[in-house]
């Protein structure tokens, strides 16, 4: 498992961006697309109240959950339903650095799950992600009940103190129907990337990006901005990624509605699955070889996953 610094990588970037000529502007909010016809050509931003233009012939849109500037494009909807997280970062000398939490319930996490995370030298992340508009929980008040009673799931946080706090949202909806137009290119939240079952969204935000930048660079060089050019992005993330997304966003539809009753249930299925492949679950990625391996020595279990594969199979059907 690797917990990552999402501060330090985004700074990291930005100095290696600088280092290859790029000009990096904080503090300033997109406000609209610059159009020539139909395709985008760069765009309006506020900086120090000042709106300034910047003309380009190919935006990447890696602005976030809100997609902004893609919805201001045309190019998708924007989203509805979101994972909405609080989170405190501690240093917490008593706290295992050897160990993991995701909890669930309705307690701690109703239509969500709660995490504590250690990622070395003492510190420990502890939060609650609930699903709106699955629920209207606060996962602010959620993780305050769950800090209170963290003792009682053998957290100790005693004489941690408290270094950051965090709140955010990730799109929970899937992807959109396009990640590409004339001019423009969504990633990460903005193009609905994270993998739902838990809520990740840096890995697959990563790998897009990679997959964006080497189609943008092409781009550049052919001077060719159509759809019709840089929809090898889009049609490369799909067929890597797209049905293990939609499977994801299916088990997180069912997930935000167990019952505690069923999260014991699941809970107890869950233990009987090695780790490795439990991992790999939890990153939404379904090898079906890999599955059906583990279920060939488990005869017990074949009427359950018999079941659940054709609910599945059924929905992605649209049936």
């Amino acid at each position: 498992m690797c917990v990552l610094d999402v501060t330090g990588v985004y700074r990291h970037l930005a100095h290696r961006a600088e280092q290859a000529g790029a000009t990096i502007v904080t503090a300033a909010n997109v406000i609209a697309p610059i159009r020539d016809g139909k395709a985008v050509a760069g765009c309006v931003y506020r900086h120090n109240g000042v709106d300034c233009e910047i003309r380009s012939s190919l935006v990447i849109d890696a602005g976030g959950y809100k997609a902004a500037f893609s919805k201001a494009a045309g190019l998708h909807p924007g989203f509805e339903r979101f994972g909405v997280g609080a989170e405190q970062e501690f240093i917490a000398p008593r706290c295992r650095q050897d160990e993991a939490l995701l909890i669930v319930g309705s307690r701690y996490a109703p239509a969500g799950y709660g995490w504590v995370f250690p990622w070395g030298s003492s510190r420990v992340r502890v939060g609650v992600g609930i699903l709106h508009a699955d629920s209207t929980a606060n996962p602010r008040k959620h993780l305050a009940t769950f800090l209170k009673d963290a003792g009682d799931v053998g957290v100790d946080l005693r004489g941690a103190t408290v270094v950051e706090d965090h709140f955010g949202l990730i799109p929970s909806d899937g992807l959109p129907d396009r990640l590409v137009h004339d001019g423009i290119i969504a990633v990460g939240d903005a193009a609905g990337q994270p993998s739902l079952v838990v809520g990740e969204g840096i890995r697959l935000s990563i790998l897009a990006g990679q997959m964006a930048g080497s189609v943008a660079a092409e781009a550049v060089t052919k001077r060719s901005f159509k759809a019709s050019h840089l929809q090898s992005y889009e049609t490369e993330f799909r067929k890597r990624y797209a049905l293990e997304l939609r499977i994801g966003y299916m088990v997180n539809r069912r997930m935000a509605q167990w019952a505690d009753d069923e999260w014991d249930d699941k809970v107890r299925l869950a233990a009987e699955f090695p780790a490795s492949l439990m991992a790999e679950l939890l990153q939404s990625q379904f090898s079906v070889g890999r599955i059906l391996g583990f279920l060939a020595t488990r005869p017990l279990m074949w009427p359950r996953a018999i079941r659940y594969a054709v609910k599945g199979a059924l929905q992605l059907l649209g049936a």
